[in-house]
This record gives C-alpha cells, structure tokens and sequence, in this order.
C-alpha cells in the first residue's frame, strides 16, 4: 500500500490565498484510489496557506506537507521541484 501525493495548487486574490478547484478535483480522485489500495492521500501545500489541513481534509487529504517562505510567495520552479522531492522522499508515494 502506498501512498498517493498530490500537489496542492494555491491562487491568490484580492490578497488572500485560496485552494484552486482542481486541487480538490485532484484530491477526491486520490481518496478514490487510496481507498482502493488501502493507502493515505498526502498533500503538498507550498506557500502561506492559512488552515491548509483544514481546508483539504473534506476532500479526503489525510496528512498534509507545507512548505512556505519567500520562495514559494510566487510559483517558482526550482523552490517547487525541490518540495516536491522532498515530499516524496518523506512519504511512501510511488
């Protein structure tokens, strides 16, 4: 059993930051597969998000992972890619 990772995809507006729609679609598709496989979804959240976990919980996200500080304040490849490796390094997702 292994673990599903997804990445959490934030948009800002009117200076607040929010989860975009197609995390959650992305999220409900991964509980669907966990469940079938007997695994956890894990969410990789990179940049200030207040209540993250909260927020991705309904959608079936069962641990999140957070990266933030100013690297991550605009989408930026290398500070992304380097979450990224890192989520997966720590969890159990194939």
């Amino acid at each position: 059993m292994a673990d599903i990772l997804i990445y959490a995809e934030i948009g800002h507006e009117d200076g607040k930051a929010f989860l975009k729609k197609a995390t959650a679609e992305v999220a409900t598709l991964a509980r669907r597969l966990a469940d079938a496989d007997g695994g956890r979804v894990v969410a990789l959240v990179t940049g200030d998000i207040e209540d993250a976990a909260a927020r991705l919980g309904p959608w079936g996200v069962d641990h999140v992972l957070s990266a933030g500080g100013e690297a991550y304040g605009s989408y930026q490849l290398e500070a992304a890619t380097a979450a990224l490796e890192a989520a997966v390094a720590s969890t159990s997702a194939s």
